[in-house]
């Protein structure tokens, strides 16, 4: 029969089994933990670390060197228009070629 006297006997039987097996669950317990916490504190600490330190220098330095970025954005819109040219102008001689191709090979078809 189990009863409390049962319970006591294989407790008191057992102990430092029972002790060590409860000392494993603590631990297995304190690495899950570990596992899921300290990776999620260290990308917090380093988030904040880079929103407090980081970006105010990299935006002061890039405030300080607007006008090169201007310069350069603007010679990239002043290319980009011959440059899109350029390329339809490419592409309509290709298709022309293709077109006068495709109307040879027809006409080798047809004939």
């Amino acid at each position: 029969m189990i009863d409390a006297d049962f319970f006591t006997t294989v407790l008191d039987e057992n102990r430092e089994s029972v002790r060590a097996a409860v000392r494993d669950a603590l631990l297995d317990g304190v690495k899950r933990q570990f596992q899921w916490e300290v990776p999620e504190a260290v990308r917090k600490e380093v988030a904040d670390f880079i929103a407090t330190e980081v970006i105010p220098d990299l935006r002061a330095e890039l405030v300080k060197n607007k006008a090169a970025f201007i310069d350069a954005a603007t010679e990239l819109a002043k290319a980009a228009p011959i440059e899109l040219a350029k390329a339809m102008q490419a592409r309509m001689a290709e298709n022309l070629a293709n077109s006068w191709k495709l109307k040879k090979v027809v006409e080798e078809l047809v004939a």
